[in-house]
């Protein structure tokens, strides 16, 4: 485990070990289950190109985000449900398959940001350029308003029992809007202090 961050009572950390590995996946196939989506195996195996960071609190796991660069074959998840995407041309991407707070963390504001802005400093420091993610048609306007800018990439299709579109968020972009919103509000200061410490 590698702390990328620290505050306070809030840790937001690099999973390395298999054992804290695994205890993250237990928590997404929770929310999994709890959020009735379909995952199937998708959320039994851990890839080797997989990045899983996860948000503690108090010395407890709340949630994380797994991150996957291309694999040796070319190949993202997300190209199993758009296969007409060029996943081989990909390799400055990475793709947010998931991102998962338990129930208590949903809502705080303090614990997705602080995740969130170390997901974007993670992929900043492994030099990818923009994040692929399968975006549920109802939540668009959600990360529109979070300052992700979601650019639809193809068509809408099911997936995990949610219809949703392939996007495509620059890091650049996002990083842009945050630190915009941060100057117009200053209640989010916090969120620029972490980002470019």
């Amino acid at each position: 485990m590698t702390t990328l961050f620290a505050d306070g009572t809030l840790s937001i950390v690099l999973l390395r070990e298999e054992p804290e590995r695994h205890q993250l996946r237990a928590l997404f196939r929770d929310v999994a289950q709890e959020q009735g989506w379909d995952a199937g195996g998708d959320l039994l195996d851990l890839p080797v190109n997989s990045h899983l960071i996860a948000v503690y609190a108090d010395g407890q796991l709340h949630g994380g985000i797994e991150l996957r660069k291309v694999d040796l074959t070319g190949r993202l998840p997300i190209c199993e449900v758009w296969p007409e995407l060029n996943c081989r041309s990909l390799d400055r991407s990475m793709e947010l398959v998931l991102l998962a707070l338990d129930r208590c963390s949903r809502g705080k504001q303090p614990v997705l940001w602080a995740l969130c802005i170390e997901m974007w400093r993670f992929c900043l420091a492994s030099e990818c350029e923009e994040l692929l993610v399968e975006v549920p048609v109802g939540n668009l306007r959600l990360y529109e308003r979070l300052g992700w800018c979601p650019e639809i990439i193809g068509p809408e299709r099911k997936h995990w029992g949610e219809t949703c579109y392939p996007c495509r968020i620059g890091i650049a972009t996002v990083a842009e809007a945050v630190l915009a919103r941060a100057r117009r509000n200053p209640s989010w200061g916090f969120v620029a202090r972490q980002a470019l410490r």
